[in-house]
């Protein structure tokens, strides 16, 4: 389990990083991560979830936050 703390940035970036300093994305085909490497594990998908999502809204400028408990798939 690792946390990444994003200041600006996607999705991409996550998994391209990760994978270039040798820790590839559980679940991510395109940079090293697959799932038949690792048995146990068949998520069909890369083992990432945003459990806080904080953003300012463009009009409003309202600080929004969301937040999200990490999903029983991504329990391991």
């Amino acid at each position: 389990l690792l946390e990444v703390r994003l200041e600006t940035g996607r999705y991409h970036q996550i998994r391209c990083q990760l994978a270039h300093v040798g820790f590839p994305v559980l679940g991510d085909r395109k940079y090293g991560g697959d799932l038949k490497k690792h048995g146990r594990f068949s998520l069909g998908r890369p083992a990432l979830h945003s459990a806080l999502l904080r953003l300012q809204h463009p009009v409003t400028h309202e600080t929004l936050e969301f937040q999200s408990n990490l999903p029983d798939a991504l329990d391991l």
